[in-house]
C-alpha cells in the first residue's frame, strides 16, 4: 500500500462549485483506480478573500497514488505548490 499526504493553499476565488467538480471527478476515478482517501477544505473566516487550504491523504496501488500525485500537482485549482508531507510505503 502506497499514500500521499499533502497540503496546499486553494487558488483565490474557488467556489463552492470547483470543490463539487473535484468531489464527482476524484470519485468515479478513484473507484477504477482502487484508491481511496479524503479530502479536506478550509478557510479561514477571519480573513476576507483569504484562500482556502487543502489537505489530502491519498492510499492504495503504488502506482495508482504516484499518477494521481502527479495530477494533481498539475491542477490549476491549486495556488502554490503542493507540500508533500507523506509519500511512500504505509
Amino acid at each position: 500500500m502506497h499514500a500521499l499526504l499533502y497540503r496546499s493553499r486553494a487558488r483565490p476565488g474557488l467556489l463552492a462549485g470547483d470543490l463539487n467538480a473535484i468531489i464527482e471527478t476524484a470519485e468515479s476515478r478513484n473507484r477504477a483506480l482502487d484508491v481511496t482517501g479524503i479530502l479536506l477544505y478550509g478557510q479561514l473566516a477571519i480573513v476576507a478573500g483569504a484562500p482556502g487550504e487543502f489537505v489530502q491523504w491519498i492510499e492504495g496501488p503504488e502506482d495508482a497514488v504516484e499518477a494521481l500525485y502527479a495530477d494533481i500537482r498539475t491542477d490549476a485549482r491549486h495556488f502554490d505548490r503542493l507540500q508533500p508531507l507523506v509519500l511512500g510505503q504505509i
